[in-house]
C-alpha cells in the first residue's frame, strides 16, 4: 500500500472518529454539573485509551461545563477542560452523550504515554482497540479486522 494511501486513511480515520455530532433538542444551561467528576474521568480515561496521553502529567480544570437533554437520549454536556502542566498546555472540547463522549477536540501538544509506531496501520489498529474501550458499536471490530 502506497505512503499517500495510507496517509489517506489514516486521515478519512480520524475524521470519522472525531467528527461525530450530536442533535440538540433542548439546551439548558448550567454553571455546576453533579456529572463533571464522572465526565472529567471518562475524558482523562479516553485521552490515554485512544490517544496515549500521558494524562497524569496534567492538572485539569473545568473552563465551561454546559448540561442540555437530548429528544432520543440520556442527558449530556458539552464541557471544556484546560489540562496544564509546565511543559504543556492542552484544551479538550467534549461533548457527551449520557456518561460516552459523543465528540471530542484536542488543542495542543500532549505528552505521550507511549511512542506511536512508525507504521500508520499500526497507529490505526492501536487507535481503534482503544476507541473500543469506550464505545458500543461493533463495527469498530469489523474495520480493525479489515485493516
Amino acid at each position: 500500500m502506497k505512503t499517500s494511501t495510507k496517509k489517506c486513511m489514516i486521515a478519512i480515520f480520524f475524521a470519522i472518529l472525531l467528527s461525530a455530532t450530536i442533535s440538540f433538542a433542548q439546551c439548558v444551561t448550567a454553571s455546576t454539573d453533579d456529572n463533571q467528576q464522572a465526565y472529567q474521568d471518562t475524558m482523562l480515561s479516553f485521552l490515554e485509551d485512544v490517544f496515549g496521553v500521558d494524562t497524569s502529567k496534567y492538572t485539569v480544570n473545568i473552563e465551561f461545563c454546559q448540561s442540555y437533554d437530548l429528544e432520543r437520549y440520556s442527558e449530556g454536556a458539552e464541557i471544556r477542560f484546560a489540562l496544564g502542566s509546565s511543559e504543556s498546555n492542552l484544551i479538550v472540547f467534549c461533548r457527551f452523550n449520557g456518561n460516552n463522549i459523543g465528540s471530542i477536540n484536542l488543542e495542543g501538544s500532549p505528552f505521550y504515554v507511549q511512542s506511536k509506531p512508525a507504521d500508520p496501520l499500526m497507529v490505526i489498529k492501536e487507535t481503534i482497540r482503544g476507541y473500543q474501550k469506550h464505545s458500543d458499536t461493533l463495527y469498530m471490530e469489523t474495520l480493525n479486522g479489515l485493516l
